[in-house]
């Protein structure tokens, strides 16, 4: 999936099958591999002893010349799908009051739409 996205020129993505892969591979595939190339987003991915953020969880994308705000929602259910020792370190969940702060702090910043890009899902300018 790594070459497929990057071949495709995708733009943003956040994750769902991708986690099987293991918490430490994503990192790496994010922190490396994507880093310049493709924003992950992923707003309900904390980490499981102080909650904190594990990625971005929104990025503003001009398209067509608009500016969009992509609010990434992994797969809620990954530690319950997936073996756990997978993603060890992290919580996940639907997160609905974390996931509208998000889409009001974006929206304060100017962009004239926003979506919400959820689990496999991508946006390619």
């Amino acid at each position: 999936m790594v070459d497929a996205c990057l071949q495709l020129g995708v733009d943003v993505m956040t994750a769902h099958w991708e986690f099987t892969l293991g918490q430490d591979r994503v990192k790496q595939i994010v922190e490396n591999d994507f880093k310049g190339k493709v924003d992950f987003v992923a707003q309900n991915v904390v980490t499981a002893d102080f909650g904190d953020a594990v990625f971005k969880p929104y990025v503003i994308r001009p398209i067509n010349g608009v500016p969009v705000a992509i609010v990434g929602q992994a797969f809620p259910y990954t530690p319950i799908a997936n073996p756990r020792y997978m993603v060890a370190d992290w919580t996940f969940g639907i997160r609905e009051e974390e996931l509208q702060k998000q889409v009001n702090e974006a929206r304060g910043k100017g962009p004239r739409s926003s979506s919400c890009s959820r689990t496999t899902a991508w946006t390619s300018t």
